[in-house]
């Protein structure tokens, strides 16, 4: 080989050094921001999930909250109603003269 000759295979050999490690930057870099794209639906999934059991637990804690103020309600009907009751049961206790 002649002395021009070694810089011309150098050359190449060193482009294409060059290229095969830029290469395998991308590809590991490639690798990187889908482990990250990975990463985030799995966040994305976890947070919907704790979303849903949330709305799932506002709304058991909703139902409940009628249930309590319905029966609150019919508490104080009835309690309005055994007032009602009492007062007349002490007018006819009164209206008959008794003491």
């Amino acid at each position: 080989m002649k002395k021009g000759m070694m810089k011309v295979v150098a050359v190449p050999a060193a482009a294409l050094s060059l290229v095969l490690a830029t290469g395998c930057a991308t590809t590991q870099n490639m690798e990187q921001q889908r482990q990250m794209i990975e990463d985030n639906a799995v966040t994305a999934d976890q947070a919907m999930r704790t979303a849903e059991q949330a709305q799932s637990t506002a709304d058991q804690a909703q139902r409940m909250a009628r249930e309590a103020d319905s029966k609150a309600e019919r508490a104080l009907e009835e309690n309005a109603r055994l007032r009602e009751m009492m007062q007349r049961m002490e007018r006819t206790y009164e209206g008959s003269g008794a003491k």
